[in-house]
């Protein structure tokens, strides 16, 4: 049970290391103006800053500068996470003051988790976010926002193609009003990871694609309340059980991903990830055991990833601004 626990623990650094982001009353997303947000965005982080004019339901990609091989959390979370991007939001709107609003599935590394035979359970919800105001002239309100998006390297939004765009904005209603009631039942944060033994007689690690029904993942959120409310279907935006376990045994970033030894009941030291693979005799293997999904008349197979619906077929560039 001690590896079991371990691996468990290995999935909490798959999730995104945020800053805890506090509000003191709800907002309706609902109230919120669809209006323009001069979002400041930059590709890389020696990027000069540049502005995205951001509308609704545009996504914001973000992610963190791997600089060397010392351990840090926030630099091994984008060694553990594939890709350059580790994390997406969405721009909902405005509030009256003009302060602009993301949605985002956030997990609180502060607070403690629980393991059964069975599964996991952490703590992790959807949440709002504070962005600033356009061109970030001021900085949120400390009731809603305890820290700044600014606390990322880079940060880049891409948009909807229009065709998609359509037929979000024809389900805008339901669309709102899912996500307020998600907000206001603290919507939560499910592992894509699946472990139905309590032995470690069988190792393997099942990849498991998110529904929007009893909680999700940052990306799965979005990509699957877009599907099942506005039938929109995204490709090519998942990594494969094989493609996951290649990745940390085989990439030059994913073999350094590291598993804390604060969090590893087994080894009880720091030690790799690859070595549950290598040494331990641990896989990936994508859960089929739930009805197929389909998207674009192909099956859906994998977990998506922030990095993979960034160059998804399915969004396109923004162009940029200078500031005023």
């Amino acid at each position: 049970m001690d590896l079991l626990k371990s691996i468990h623990i290995l999935l909490v650094l798959l999730l995104l290391y945020t800053n805890a982001i506090g509000t003191e009353e709800h907002i309706r997303v609902e109230d919120l103006k669809d209006e323009l947000f001069y979002f400041p965005a930059k590709k890389r982080a020696n990027s000069e800053i540049v502005y995205q004019p951001l509308k609704r339901f545009d996504l914001i990609f973000v992610g963190y500068v791997v600089q060397d091989k010392t351990y840090d959390l926030k630099q091994n979370v984008s060694r553990v996470i594939p890709g350059y991007y580790i994390h997406v939001l969405m721009y909902i709107g405005k509030d009256s003051e003009g302060f602009a609003y993301a949605v985002e599935m956030h997990v609180d590394h502060r607070k403690s988790f629980t393991i059964s035979n069975t599964q996991m359970q952490i703590d992790g919800s959807l949440q709002l976010l504070c962005l600033g105001n356009d061109y970030h002239q001021d900085n949120c309100p400390n009731k809603y926002s305890s820290n700044s998006i600014k606390n990322y390297d880079y940060m880049w939004a891409k948009r909807l193609r229009p065709q998609y765009k359509e037929q979000l904005i024809s389900h805008m209603s339901e669309l709102l009003q899912s996500i307020d009631d998600d907000l206001q039942r603290h919507y939560p944060f499910k592992l894509t990871f699946h472990f139905p033994l309590v032995s470690d007689a069988d190792k393997v690690i099942y990849l498991k694609e998110n529904r929007h029904k009893d909680g999700a993942d940052c990306v799965s959120y979005f990509t699957s309340l877009l599907q099942e409310s506005a039938d929109l279907c995204f490709s090519d935006i998942r990594i494969t059980a094989v493609e996951l376990q290649d990745y940390y045994t085989n990439d030059p970033l994913g073999r350094e991903a590291i598993l804390p030894q604060k969090y590893n009941f087994y080894f009880h030291e720091r030690s790799y990830v690859k070595d549950l693979f290598e040494k331990h005799g641990y896989y990936f293997k994508d859960d089929v055991s739930e009805p197929i999904l389909y998207c674009d008349g192909k099956k859906v197979i994998g977990v998506a990833t922030p990095e993979r619906l960034f160059y998804s077929k399915s969004l396109e560039e923004i162009d940029i601004v200078t500031s005023p």
